[in-house]
């Protein structure tokens, strides 16, 4: 598992493209939103990427979600994790309830499988628009 970790941190160095910035911020968690639906409970984590685009290649994003989830020190299962290039917008005071130019910030959202904790479904966003949703890394 190590040896397939420093694989891709490796890979996500070499990554750049369109001389867009290979260091992104570490990512940091903004919230953890409980979400339960006919009593199932998930978790969906919200974290900022500062840096963060479209222009990224999956190496790189996967690294990041790879370091968030290996830093999650509250033990808070991951179901699901929004990646927002800047937390700018965010409303401290409301969880559920965001503006919407918070929702313009998000980049990419990873879903993950509950029984197997691998990557299920990859969304990306626009501003705020979605551009594609799939099993697959979009091309």
């Amino acid at each position: 598992m190590k040896r397939i970790y420093l694989l891709l941190l490796i890979a996500g160095l070499f990554s750049c493209k369109n001389q867009q910035t290979c260091n992104p911020s570490s990512p940091k968690r903004t919230q953890s939103i409980y979400m339960s639906n006919c009593g199932v409970a998930s978790y969906l984590h919200e974290i900022e990427v500062k840096g963060l685009s479209l222009k990224f290649d999956s190496a790189t994003i996967i690294t990041l979600i790879n370091n968030y989830i290996n830093s999650n020190l509250s033990d808070t299962p991951i179901n699901i994790i929004d990646m927002f290039s800047s937390k700018q917008n965010f409303d401290i005071g409301e969880t559920l309830s965001q503006p919407n130019e918070y929702y313009k910030e998000r980049v990419v959202r990873v879903y993950f499988d509950q029984n197997t904790n691998h990557i299920k479904t990859f969304e990306f966003f626009d501003e705020g628009i979605t551009i594609y949703k799939g099993n697959v890394w979009k091309r």
